[in-house]
């Protein structure tokens, strides 16, 4: 991992250099709320003027996305600017979170996006709290949550 030497009060810190891990996290943000809102790249390219393969290299996390465009996406997307860091402590290594790896979700995975967009179809409120009942113990499948599932 390389290193990024900064100077504060003339003191020296020797930082690894995380900005492509934050470049990632960040654009898997931007994309997890676009699927969220059920919306298109091409729309969200269109909506701030840019073309649906930049919005591809944002999500990626291939290409950094400056500040004013930042503030554009959380505009045509509905969150705040804040949306877009929420949990990065986790992934810049700065959480004392002892999460097990195995059971860390990636946003970039397609099988959460299409649970969301499922979930999201079904307009009982009775059947989406099954749903969520269903998959919290499908998610902890201790002796007791076996029994009840079957």
């Amino acid at each position: 991992m390389a290193h990024n030497n900064q100077v504060n009060d003339n003191l020296v810190y020797d930082l690894p250099d995380e900005s492509a891990d934050i470049d990632i996290y960040v654009g898997g943000r931007l994309k997890a709320q676009r699927l969220c809102l059920g919306m298109s790249q091409e729309k969200l390219a269109q909506a701030v003027g840019l073309t649906f393969q930049q919005v591809q290299k944002y999500e990626r996390g291939s290409n950094r996305i400056a500040a004013s465009r930042l503030y554009q996406f959380s505009k045509v997307l509905c969150v705040s600017v804040s949306y877009f860091f929420e949990g990065i402590d986790k992934i810049a290594g700065l959480s004392e979170d002892d999460e097990n790896e195995d059971q860390k979700i990636s946003l970039n995975d397609p099988g959460i996006w299409q649970l969301i967009n499922a979930y999201r179809r079904i307009n009982n409120p009775k059947l989406r709290q099954k749903l969520l009942d269903v998959a919290k113990l499908l998610g902890d499948p201790t002796e007791d949550s076996k029994e009840s599932i079957s």
